[in-house]
């Protein structure tokens, strides 16, 4: 505040008690008695002195008590003041301009003085505001900024602010909500749109499906035992034939089992032939001996490759015949395997 602000505001302050004993506005306060004229005129004291140590929210608490009891021009002038330094620009500017419409019809010079419309127009271009840009199409629309309801006859209406931090919700029916914090500063003039976009519907539920029919049951057939590894081939009701399918897996699982024993043996093989090796860097005689486990592991592997050459050369026989009536068999005997069937 400047010095010359500083000496009418104090000159303010001393013509407040005289007209806190008058009886104007609140009517009640005309019921009011001396003590409490009395108190109400103490407390404003008290808020002047927390307005020359620069207290302002404490001040401002006082006011509020002593407008409750008795609401001049002064007293406005006051709040205004403390709102203003406390950064609340747009609501001191309300309470200025009611300042100087009380100060004029109480007669108060010194307030008048203090809010001349230059100071209002100053203050006036230093309150942000907030431009609320709603959807025409959003029917049904509400509004709020910060918590109170925004009224439709001021959207699209640039509306004075407090700098700071404000929050605007919007809700529509069938449309996404919308919800927004922004942070105004002096002098900012802010136009936000307020975005309510339609709602994503929900695809509708799908239709129940048809309940199942009861699978056909196959028709009773006579079990004929199969020889091992084998199964031999019968025509069917209708005069024509199946394949050996039955040989056909027996002789491929065959052929993988044998193929897999190879491998194993064939690393059980080199397993032995690393660890003779070492064992052999040892000795100070000779190491044939430890070439036998290799040899044999070896011999082993090769014959179950030999024996899995023959049953994949069986199985591609066996799954390349035509359909036609035939009887294949697959024996084994020790470690020999026969084939034996007529094509």
């Amino acid at each position: 505040m400047k010095p010359t602000r500083c000496a009418a505001f104090f000159l303010a302050t001393t013509l407040l008690a005289p007209l806190l004993a008058r009886a104007a506005e609140p009517p009640s306060a005309a019921t009011l008695t001396p003590a409490q004229v009395q108190a109400a005129r103490e407390l404003f004291a008290a808020a002047s002195k927390d307005e020359d140590a620069q207290r302002w929210s404490d001040a401002l608490e006082k006011l509020h008590r002593v407008a409750e009891v008795k609401l001049t021009a002064s007293v406005r002038y006051h709040t205004a003041f403390c709102e203003e330094k406390l950064g609340q620009s747009a609501t001191a500017l309300v309470h200025y301009t009611e300042a100087r419409d009380a100060a004029v019809r109480e007669h108060n010079k010194a307030v008048q003085e203090l809010v001349k419309p230059t100071f209002l127009n100053e203050l006036r271009a230093r309150v942000p505001t907030l431009t609320l840009e709603v959807p025409s199409d959003a029917k049904g629309a509400e509004v709020t900024l910060d918590g109170n309801p925004q009224p439709p006859a001021l959207w699209s209406t640039a509306v004075p602010l407090d700098p700071g931090t404000h929050r605007i919700e919007a809700h529509a029916p069938d449309r996404e909500p919308f919800v927004r914090e922004l942070t105004l500063h002096d002098r900012e003039v802010t136009v936000l749109d307020v975005s309510l976009p339609p709602s994503v519907q929900p695809l509708p539920a799908p239709l129940p499906s048809p309940p199942a029919l009861p699978a056909a049951k196959p028709a009773p057939t006579r079990d004929t035992p199969a020889p091992p590894l084998a199964r031999t081939a019968h025509p069917s009701a209708s005069g024509g034939a199946s394949r050996p399918i039955g040989a056909a897996v027996a002789t491929t699982i065959g052929a993988v089992v044998l193929v897999g024993g190879g491998l194993g043996a064939f690393v059980i093989a080199g397993n032995k032939q690393s660890s003779g090796a070492s064992a052999c860097l040892t000795r100070t005689t000779g190491c044939d001996d430890l070439k036998t486990p290799v040899h044999t592991w070896d011999r082993v592997a090769l014959g179950a490759w030999i024996g899995a050459a023959a049953l994949t050369t069986t199985a591609i026989v066996l799954w390349a015949m035509p359909s036609s009536p035939r009887d294949v068999r697959v024996t084994a005997a020790g470690s020999q395997l026969r084939l034996e069937g007529t094509f």
